[in-house]
């Protein structure tokens, strides 16, 4: 099943907000307060020293997001699982961050009415004949 409209949603999120806060103002990506320790480290260590490569590095990743779910079928599963752990592991970056558990939410309900998808199919088994 194809989600073209989330899909969109996701795509528009990474250039207007990720993106665009990458370029225009990436001094600020830095500037947030976590909310839990391990992000703390994460923006002291990692983002302050490039903020715009990390933001611009969650808006490639949750556009990917976005085209899979545009594209439909198993790669629409995928993007499911990867928006619900891209949006779970966002949240605590700020309360500002927080109304993303209502998406991951929404798409773990989505994911969860879908047949898995297939990670890799067995070989067929033939049998040949004994020779005489």
């Amino acid at each position: 099943m194809r989600w073209f409209g989330l899909g969109v949603f996701l795509i528009i999120m990474a250039i207007g907000v990720n993106a665009a806060y990458a370029v225009v103002a990436p001094d600020s990506l830095g500037t947030a307060a976590p909310l839990l320790p391990p992000y703390w480290w994460a923006f002291a260590t990692v983002v302050s020293t490039a903020p715009a490569a990390f933001g611009l590095a969650m808006a490639a990743f949750e556009a990917t997001i976005g085209l899979l779910l545009i594209r439909g079928g198993q790669r629409a599963q995928w993007g499911l699982i990867a928006g619900v752990t891209f949006l779970v592991f966002s949240s605590p970056l700020g309360a500002w961050a927080l109304p993303n558990l209502i998406l991951a939410v929404a798409l773990a309900v989505i994911l969860a009415k879908q047949p898995a998808p297939k990670v890799c199919a067995p070989a067929p088994v033939t049998t040949t004949p004994a020779l005489p």
